[in-house]
């Protein structure tokens, strides 16, 4: 499984699709669908929105090979591949950041009262 968070102004529709384009013309994915999954048309690849975060809607997009070590080389792939898509298609990928307010205060002048 692959979670990407995305901007708020993004099309999650886009980017879900992009995320299940990928995964599907990945070589090392394989399709575990059982036969009751494919009468009951069940996608071969599944993503969703799974939460609304402060600064990002993250989405998961569900993919599985044969064997861990081909797990994780898919993995590393579909993070570079899904990611440069979501640049061509103008899909952001949102960055934490903080605002820092400084107050000012007011120094006593020790000097007015001699």
């Amino acid at each position: 499984m692959i979670e990407i968070g995305i901007g708020y102004n993004s099309d999650i529709g886009k980017a879900l699709e992009i995320m299940e384009e990928e995964v599907l013309k990945h070589p090392l994915h394989i399709d575990n669908r059982t036969a009751e999954d494919l009468e009951n048309k069940v996608p071969e690849v599944i993503s969703r929105v799974i939460a609304l975060g402060n600064s990002s809607v993250t989405l998961k997009v569900w993919a599985y090979s044969d064997n861990t070590a081909n797990g994780f080389i898919m993995y590393c792939d579909l993070l570079r591949s899904i990611k440069e898509r979501f640049d061509q298609e103008n899909i952001e990928i949102p960055y934490s950041y903080q605002n820092v307010i400084i107050k000012e205060t007011k120094e006593n002048d020790a000097s007015s009262t001699s």
